[in-house]
């Protein structure tokens, strides 16, 4: 599995790997927020606060658990489902990035 990102997509990446490791639900959610488009076009803040909560729940298990017991495949699938049920879309090859995570 090749994945080729821009310079954005890596920064991102980066960033996002990094709050999962410092426990950083807020920047999760953001980040993942962010990123996300519905219907081919940025999201605009507050149209989707339902969206929102949902990934701040979902990544606030963060919160409450030590990174060596941290079952990362149950967090990503969890997140991709909120993804899939809200009709959003992960902008460039981050989707692509997270989703080999999975399969890895």
């Amino acid at each position: 599995m090749v994945v080729q990102l821009t310079d954005r997509d890596k920064k991102n990446f980066v960033n996002f790997i990094k709050s999962i490791i410092e426990g950083r639900a807020d920047m999760c959610a953001e980040m993942i927020y962010n990123l996300s488009n519905f219907e081919g076009k940025k999201i605009m803040e507050g149209r989707f606060e339902s969206y929102y909560k949902q990934l701040l729940k979902c990544f606030s298990i963060l919160n409450n658990q030590a990174l060596a017991d941290l079952k990362g495949i149950n967090l990503f699938g969890e997140m991709l489902q909120i993804i899939r049920e809200n009709r959003m879309k992960l902008d460039g090859e981050f989707a692509t990035l997270l989703t080999n995570m999975l399969v890895l």
